[in-house]
């Protein structure tokens, strides 16, 4: 009994043995069918910039995108696989335990993965990154319901302490000039272009008091079509100062009137789900301000404004 025994336990590790081998040869196959293509830095869905990768599977004949964006408290990492469709996307995403500032090498405090089926905002934010970076590697115009546009800004005036007083806003489409707007901000202190775009991306909402961006493009009406913040005043404790120009169905940007937050802060959130603006500020030397803008009916109301002590213990 006891040979018999023995004879099983020593055929199935063989076996086990031989699956072993036999996966990681296979595992050693499909790594080696994926040739890179290009390696690239883009400056797609970061400001701060990305690493990219394409690559093909020789063996399925699909197109691969990985990247990885990296931030002081943590990164993003996605990977795409087509084939003339998308097939599958997901986002990983990183947080620290403490800044890279403070610690090169910091230990990860936690990780959320997503994809296609996570959620329709996943899903359209997966679709959105993934087009911006086929549009840059593969130099395609690729259409949509939303027209991309491209900004930049020139200085055409300054004042005697050498701050902007007249700026250049000119917008392009498919690399055309489709319109130039003459702006006149209040204190604006010039160093360089600091554009962000939470249009076209995924990028979470990271404008605050003492780190922000002077010229941002969001969906700010609700309407689906791309709009812009540009820097106004530079701000004191409450932080910098924007107008807002927003996008009409000609395609073209206009200032509007009844915007409650023009010549006003930068929001806190944006909640296309309910229509609201969440900002937030500071009040005198000990309270934080709250209020939540909502459009209804294609007017803007107040639905609530909170104030709250600094330290709240």
């Amino acid at each position: 009994m006891k040979n018999i025994l023995s004879f099983f336990i020593i055929a199935l590790t063989i076996i086990a043995c031989s699956k072993e081998k036999l996966d990681f040869n296979e595992n050693k196959i499909n790594k080696n069918s994926v040739e890179l293509i290009k390696d690239s830095t883009l400056f797609v869905n970061s400001s701060e910039g990305e690493e990219v990768k394409f690559s093909i599977n020789k063996m399925t004949k699909d197109s691969i995108i990985e990247s990885e964006i990296f931030g002081e408290t943590g990164k993003l990492i996605y990977k795409f696989t087509f084939n003339k469709e998308l097939k599958t996307g997901e986002c990983t995403t990183l947080k620290y335990e403490e800044p890279i500032y403070v610690n090169p090498n910091p230990k990860i405090k936690s990780q959320i993965k997503e994809n296609l089926l996570t959620s329709p905002q996943t899903k359209d934010g997966l679709q959105k990154i993934f087009k911006n970076y086929s549009k840059i590697l593969f130099n395609k115009k690729i259409s949509s319901q939303n027209l991309n546009y491209s900004f930049s800004i020139s200085i055409l005036e300054k004042d005697t302490d050498n701050k902007p007083t007249v700026i250049n806003i000119e917008i392009k489409q498919n690399d055309k000039i489709v319109q130039n707007i003459k702006y006149n901000p209040s204190f604006w202190s010039y160093n360089d272009f600091k554009p962000i775009d939470y249009f076209n991306t995924s990028l979470q909402l990271q404008e605050g008091i003492e780190s922000y961006h002077n010229f941002i493009t969001a969906d700010f009406n609700f309407d689906n079509l791309e709009d812009f913040a540009i820097l106004y005043d530079s701000g004191g404790n409450g932080g910098p100062v924007y107008s807002y120009y927003f996008q009409n169905k000609k395609g073209e940007f206009k200032k509007p009137q009844d915007f409650p937050l023009n010549e006003g802060p930068f929001p806190k959130e944006i909640n296309k789900k309910d229509n609201t603006l969440t900002i937030s500020g500071p009040i005198g030397c000990c309270k934080i301000e709250t209020t939540i803008f909502q459009l209804k009916n294609s007017k803007w109301k107040t639905i609530s404004s909170k104030q709250e002590n600094m330290n709240k213990e």
